[in-house]
């Protein structure tokens, strides 16, 4: 069987104006798995920060001040890995890529969880309902608080709900 859960998902700042026909979902779907992704200078954005202290005086992909916050906390943490420097890709396709365009095309139990006070530009909640609404099938959409950030912190009490709640729902799916 197959599952997703997603945590506070990213499907766009605005729904595309009309979702993809089939043959248009296939080739966008053949790009994203097969075809060249490496873009070119109207489809590459950076390498830039990640996140910046300061994204008007040092661009950043992610501006609010919660995306800095994480990323600095969790990404600074010795053995993490972590770089902040991004490069990001949106390569040539029959309509211009968003995850909204794949809900329909979704064939899997899912569970969406979705901060209502989304601080992320592309969380928009309105525009994840919307494609949630679109997903065929067995799906639950759960709200969470705290933001997009707030359930990544851990230890804590919002952690601990998101985590009994992703358990629960791919447990009940087995």
């Amino acid at each position: 069987m197959k599952v997703v859960v997603g945590q506070c998902p990213v499907f766009g700042a605005a729904a595309p104006a009309a979702l993809p026909t089939r043959d248009v979902f296939d080739s966008i779907r053949a790009t994203l798995r097969e075809g060249d992704v490496s873009g070119t200078p109207e489809t590459t954005l950076g390498p830039l920060p990640v996140v910046s202290p300061d994204p008007w005086g040092l661009p950043s992909l992610l501006t609010p001040i919660q995306a800095f916050r994480w990323f600095v906390d969790y990404g600074g943490r010795p053995g993490s890995a972590w770089i902040n420097r991004v490069t990001r890709v949106v390569p040539p396709t029959p309509v211009t890529y968003s995850p909204f365009l794949c809900a329909p095309w979704v064939h899997a139990h899912v569970m969406l969880m979705v901060a209502s006070e989304d601080e992320m530009l592309h969380a928009n909640p309105a525009v994840t309902r919307r494609a949630f609404e679109s997903i065929p099938g067995p799906k639950r959409w759960v709200d969470i608080a705290d933001g997009h950030f707030g359930l990544l912190y851990h230890p804590g009490a919002r952690f601990e709900e998101a985590a009994a709640l992703q358990r629960d729902f791919l447990v009940e799916q087995s």
